[in-house]
Protein backbone atom coordinates (compact mmCIF):
# COMPACT_ATOMS: atom_id res chain seq x y z
CA UNK A 1 0.00 0.00 0.00
CA UNK A 2 2.88 2.40 0.66
CA UNK A 3 5.78 3.36 -1.54
CA UNK A 4 8.49 4.80 0.66
CA UNK A 5 9.61 7.31 -1.95
CA UNK A 6 6.12 8.86 -1.97
CA UNK A 7 5.89 9.50 1.76
CA UNK A 8 5.94 13.23 2.45
CA UNK A 9 5.89 12.92 6.18
CA UNK A 10 8.49 12.05 8.75
CA UNK A 11 6.49 9.58 10.84
CA UNK A 12 3.21 8.54 12.34
CA UNK A 13 2.94 8.79 16.13
CA UNK A 14 0.28 6.62 17.75
CA UNK A 15 -0.96 6.80 21.34
CA UNK A 16 -3.13 3.98 22.62
CA UNK A 17 -4.07 1.93 25.65
CA UNK A 18 -3.07 -1.71 25.97
CA UNK A 19 -5.38 -4.58 25.34
CA UNK A 20 -7.45 -6.13 28.07
CA UNK A 21 -10.49 -8.38 28.43
CA UNK A 22 -12.75 -5.46 29.26
CA UNK A 23 -14.88 -5.44 26.13
CA UNK A 24 -14.53 -4.50 22.49
CA UNK A 25 -13.50 -0.90 23.19
CA UNK A 26 -10.30 -2.06 24.86
CA UNK A 27 -8.63 -4.35 22.34
CA UNK A 28 -6.87 -1.45 20.66
CA UNK A 29 -3.23 -2.43 20.59
CA UNK A 30 -3.66 -5.77 18.73
CA UNK A 31 -6.04 -4.11 16.27
CA UNK A 32 -3.57 -1.32 15.55
CA UNK A 33 -0.72 -3.75 14.95
CA UNK A 34 -2.89 -5.86 12.64
CA UNK A 35 -3.76 -2.85 10.46
CA UNK A 36 -0.14 -1.67 10.32
CA UNK A 37 0.98 -5.14 9.34
CA UNK A 38 -1.74 -5.71 6.71
CA UNK A 39 -0.99 -2.38 5.03
CA UNK A 40 2.76 -3.00 5.01
CA UNK A 41 3.31 0.35 6.67
CA UNK A 42 7.10 0.76 7.12
CA UNK A 43 8.01 -0.06 10.72
CA UNK A 44 10.66 2.66 10.81
CA UNK A 45 8.02 5.30 10.07
CA UNK A 46 5.82 4.99 13.10
CA UNK A 47 6.20 5.32 16.85
CA UNK A 48 3.78 3.64 19.20
CA UNK A 49 3.21 4.80 22.79
CA UNK A 50 1.07 2.76 25.14
CA UNK A 51 -0.30 3.98 28.45
CA UNK A 52 -1.68 1.63 31.09
CA UNK A 53 -5.07 3.31 31.20
CA UNK A 54 -7.31 5.65 29.26
CA UNK A 55 -5.77 8.71 30.91
CA UNK A 56 -4.21 11.13 28.46
CA UNK A 57 -2.06 12.64 31.20
CA UNK A 58 1.21 10.71 30.93
CA UNK A 59 4.83 11.41 30.09
CA UNK A 60 5.96 10.90 26.50
CA UNK A 61 8.77 12.30 24.34
CA UNK A 62 6.55 14.93 22.71
CA UNK A 63 4.71 16.17 25.80
CA UNK A 64 6.16 19.67 25.38
CA UNK A 65 4.86 19.87 21.81
CA UNK A 66 1.45 18.20 21.94
CA UNK A 67 -1.31 17.13 24.28
CA UNK A 68 -2.89 13.75 23.71
CA UNK A 69 -6.64 14.47 23.74
CA UNK A 70 -8.04 10.92 23.64
CA UNK A 71 -7.15 7.27 23.11
CA UNK A 72 -6.28 6.22 20.54
CA UNK A 73 -4.74 9.33 19.00
CA UNK A 74 -2.93 9.44 15.69
CA UNK A 75 -0.51 12.21 14.81
CA UNK A 76 1.04 12.61 11.39
CA UNK A 77 4.38 14.37 11.73
CA UNK A 78 5.45 16.11 8.56
CA UNK A 79 9.00 16.69 7.35
CA UNK A 80 9.00 20.11 9.09
CA UNK A 81 8.24 18.43 12.43
CA UNK A 82 4.66 19.73 12.57
CA UNK A 83 2.23 17.41 14.39
CA UNK A 84 -1.18 16.94 12.74
CA UNK A 85 -3.83 15.29 14.92
CA UNK A 86 -6.07 13.05 12.84
CA UNK A 87 -9.75 13.21 13.72
CA UNK A 88 -11.29 10.09 15.21
CA UNK A 89 -14.79 9.49 16.49
CA UNK A 90 -15.44 7.40 19.58
CA UNK A 91 -17.98 5.28 17.72
CA UNK A 92 -15.54 4.58 14.86
CA UNK A 93 -13.69 1.28 15.23
CA UNK A 94 -9.99 1.75 15.92
CA UNK A 95 -9.09 -0.14 12.74
CA UNK A 96 -11.11 2.29 10.64
CA UNK A 97 -9.58 5.33 12.36
CA UNK A 98 -6.08 4.08 11.71
CA UNK A 99 -6.93 3.08 8.15
CA UNK A 100 -8.34 6.60 7.50
CA UNK A 101 -5.10 8.06 8.85
CA UNK A 102 -3.00 5.80 6.63
CA UNK A 103 -5.10 6.75 3.60
CA UNK A 104 -4.54 10.42 4.44
CA UNK A 105 -0.79 9.83 4.61
CA UNK A 106 -0.73 7.90 1.35
CA UNK A 107 -2.83 10.42 -0.58
CA UNK A 108 -1.45 13.68 0.82
CA UNK A 109 2.09 13.74 -0.43
CA UNK A 110 3.02 16.80 -2.53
Amino acid sequence: MFDEHKLWFDKLVIYTSPSCLCGSDYIKFPQLMKVLSLTNFPTDQYELYITKNESTNFAHPYSELITVPYMPSFYVVDINNNFHLMPTAKETPVEQSLFNTLKYVKNSFP
